[in-house]
């Protein structure tokens, strides 16, 4: 035996104490149940979660908090295996208490998740009775779609802010439900939620059928408000389009110089962007230099052969003058001198071309002059070689 172990056992021979190894061992035993307990109560507030969702009761914010709160029970767990029984008990004892805290949101949730709904059907239902004006009714119905709004992001909301939005709301539909006489649905529990939202449901459908109703009676009152209704649409429509079409004919005359392509790009990018466009161009009208107008959209400068094409082609034929003439070639001749080009003018390429053919039939002209003289030259010399030769006959 060596030296080292005959040293480490008498040691442990000295220091062993049979009561305190004992105690520990208990005390390990206790931990180690104690860690059991609770990840069996993780696991069971997983499978609360799973059933609350099937029964459509657990709100996002529900599920989402109890899927972090089991999440960290576990990773706890993980991170301190050597935990006594009390550090144990007291992790638990917090997971609980958030629990608690994760179930009263929820029901709190639950009962402002079934208002919209209420607020417009009440709305509508005192409107009908005549119980509240037309402009209680649009701010009833506003209220309900600012908490709908307010809902949609309720999930990562703390449970503070949701009992504030809680207590908003009682305050706010104590002065909107005024007239009506309804109020707020009380609800305690996730079963009285599901109930609640059960009643609403079936008022939705009996007021629908009331406002069906109504719609079918006949009333003089009503007819004129929507035909003004319809009518301020209709015409509002029509001014935007009249703007819209002002504007791209601004756009697309003014540049009479670049091709039928452009010309279209710019009807439409300028009736699209008619707020501006038509604030520029009233600034150089005022100035003087707004565009000539040719045409609403100046494509063509030919016209259609029959009446009938002329007709639908109007708007877009446009008759060429010197001044399209001129911004073409101002416009191609900037174009050209940007790449280190010249630009010709179809004019004056046709005049060169002309020329060309001018001087090429003056050359040709010349040329048959000389051989027709050089011919006719050479037939009298022909002929007075005949004359001489008879005379010597």
């Amino acid at each position: 035996m060596s030296l080292t172990k005959a040293l480490e056992r008498g040691i442990n021979s000295a220091t062993y104490n049979p009561e305190a190894e004992k105690a520990l061992a208990e005390e390990r035993k206790k931990a180690s149940e104690a860690k059991q307990t609770y990840r069996e109560g993780l696991f069971k507030l997983r499978d609360t979660k799973t059933q609350m969702v099937q029964n459509k009761q657990a709100t996002e914010y529900f599920i989402k908090n109890v899927d972090k709160l089991t999440d960290d029970g576990f990773k706890w767990l993980t991170a301190n295996p050597d935990a006594d029984v009390q550090t144990i008990t007291d992790q638990a004892t917090s997971t609980s208490e958030k629990f608690q805290d994760i179930g009263k949101a929820n029901i709190v949730l639950l009962g402002l998740t079934v208002l919209p709904a209420f607020y417009k059907t009440v709305a509508s239902d005192a409107f009908l009775k005549k119980q509240i004006s037309e402009d209680k009714k649009k701010e009833l119905d506003a209220f309900a779609d600012s908490l709908a709004t307010w809902l949609k992001t309720s999930a990562t909301a703390t449970s503070e802010q949701i009992s504030n939005k809680q207590q908003e709301v009682q305050v706010k539909s104590q002065e909107l439900l005024q007239g009506t006489g309804e109020s707020v649905p009380a609800v305690t529990n996730t079963e009285s939620a599901v109930k609640v939202e059960k009643k609403v449901a079936e008022k939705q459908v009996t007021v629908k059928k009331e406002e069906e109703a109504e719609k079918n009676t006949f009333q003089l009152k009503r007819l004129i408000k929507e035909t003004y209704s319809t009518a301020v649409k209709v015409i509002g429509s029509l001014f935007i389009a009249m703007l819209f079409l002002v504007s791209g004919m601004l756009t697309a005359n003014d540049a009479i110089g670049r091709d039928n392509q452009y010309r279209i790009l710019y009807f439409l990018y300028g009736g699209l962007g008619f707020p501006f466009m038509l604030i520029y161009y009233l600034y150089r009208w005022f100035f003087g230099s707004a565009p000539h107008i040719y045409k609403l959209l100046p494509l063509y400068t030919e016209e259609a052969d029959t009446s009938l094409g002329r007709f639908f082609f109007y708007p877009f034929t446009y008759k060429e003058d010197q001044a399209a003439i001129d911004a073409k070639t101002k416009f191609m001749t900037e174009a050209a001198n940007l790449v280190g080009k010249e630009y010709k003018p179809p004019a004056q390429k046709l005049a060169n071309n002309l020329g060309s053919l001018v001087s090429g039939l003056q050359g040709l002209v010349m040329n048959v002059g000389s051989a027709a003289k050089r011919g006719t030259n050479s037939i009298l010399q022909g002929i007075e070689r005949m004359e001489i030769s008879n005379g010597k006959n």
